[in-house]
């Protein structure tokens, strides 16, 4: 059964009544078919309206052969024939009554400002996207479509729709081509766009408000612009706002002197990210002169010499340069303990010449410290939970070298 339209009459119904033709057990919830709807159905870019039907929430609304079925949380009381009352989520469905309507108000912009067709469109909860096909937009093109698309809405020009007999779209000049039907639904922004559609649209370019570009993208050898359009426009403007009062107030000036101080602000830091830099290669140098180099004789070949240290709370980052430093001679072994507060941070290096995996050295020892880890390259690292074993296990590794096989 084809299900009446009743948003293409007026898209701002959001209240009717209806007959139940029919409800069935859904892979979700329940599937119901009335024989009229306000809403609308996931098409043409534009999402699903939400909603009640009798007091249970409308999950989903879907077109399947000119019927509108509608997914519903749980079955209504109601039984097939009786007649239920429907209510449309208005503040859903006026957001995408903007975004539709604003949609074919940019997409007509580029068309007619760059001669840039609209390739596909995405209305979603956050963004509207609109794919142009070109390779690449300047912000001066951008900004430049924005600009006539706002005139637009200034002018507050109708918004029209109408169903058209095929035979008769010759007559109009649409902006893309029309779907293969008997009838086609035409929408018109008087005296600027006129394309076919079957969404839900304002009656006036006035009551979009604002439509501002939030970014764009290269996708597909073309461009992806995001929009924000309507009530979310002005969200944005007012949230962009209170961040750049908030800013103002944190860096100690007027709003208008914020980018100037945070430039001052960045390049302070860099300076001091670079004597950083200089102070923990310094730090770094400081420790490994002091850690004790020890002489371990060998089952075979020549002996090892070994590290070992315990260190508190430094970085990740501070013990691999550590045992770089370290580990430059041949035959050196550097087992590095590092206390993070939480957990124990193992490191076991290995310089040049020393023949073995650190593996064969750790696996015995892990238990000292309820650790667990893995390597390669002469590099083993890991974490241990037991932090009262750390002496234990730097000494095991220690002594492990007197007997390593193949050593």
């Amino acid at each position: 059964m084809e299900t009446r339209r009743l948003y293409f009459d007026d898209p701002r119904t959001t209240e009717f009544e209806a007959n139940l033709v029919a409800c069935e057990k859904a892979k979700e919830g329940w599937e119901i078919e009335l024989d009229r709807s306000a809403f609308y159905p996931e098409g043409g870019g534009q999402p699903a309206d939400r909603g009640w039907i009798d007091g249970v929430p409308v999950l989903d609304v879907a077109e399947r052969n000119g019927s509108v079925r509608h997914i519903v949380a749980f079955r209504p009381a109601a039984a097939p024939g009786a007649a239920v009352k429907g209510q449309v989520d208005w503040e859903r469905r006026f957001d995408y009554m903007q975004q539709h309507t604003g949609q074919h108000l940019i997409s007509a912009a580029f068309l007619g400002h760059l001669g840039v067709e609209t390739v596909s469109v995405h209305l979603g909860e956050s963004y509207t996207t609109v794919e142009l096909n070109t390779p690449a937009l300047s912000e001066a093109d951008i900004a430049a479509v924005e600009e006539r698309a706002n005139a637009i809405i200034g002018e507050n020009r109708p918004v029209r729709s109408h169903f058209v007999p095929r035979e008769e779209i010759a007559h109009y000049r649409l902006r893309k081509t029309p779907p293969d039907l008997p009838l086609v639904r035409l929408v018109e922004i008087v005296g600027f766009d006129i394309c076919a559609c079957g969404g839900t649209h304002v009656a006036s370019t006035g009551e979009l408000g604002l439509v501002h570009p939030m970014g764009s993208e290269s996708i597909r050898g073309h461009v992806r612009v995001q929009w924000k359009i309507g009530r979310r426009a002005y969200r944005a403007y007012r949230e962009a706002d209170a961040l750049t009062e908030a800013l103002a107030r944190e860096l100690g000036g007027k709003p208008a002197d914020s980018l100037e101080r945070v430039r001052d602000l960045l390049g302070a830091l860099k300076d001091t990210r670079a004597q950083v830099v200089r102070l923990e290669r310094r730090l770094v140098e400081l420790t490994a002169a002091t850690l004790p180099v020890e002489r371990v004789p060998a089952a075979g070949g020549s002996p090892f010499q070994f590290v070992g240290g315990l260190l508190v709370g430094e970085s990740e980052a501070f013990i691999r340069e550590l045992s770089q430093e370290l580990v430059l001679q041949p035959r050196r072994v550097v087992c590095l303990v590092n206390d993070a507060g939480d957990r124990l941070r193992l490191s076991v290096t290995l310089g040049p010449d020393c023949g073995f995996s650190p593996a064969v050295l750790v696996a015995p020892l892990l238990p000292l410290v309820e650790g667990r880890g893995g390597g390669r390259d002469g590099r083993w690292q890991g974490n241990g939970a037991r932090r009262e074993g750390a002496s234990a296990f730097i000494e095991g590794v220690r002594k492990a070298l007197h007997s390593v096989p193949g050593a």
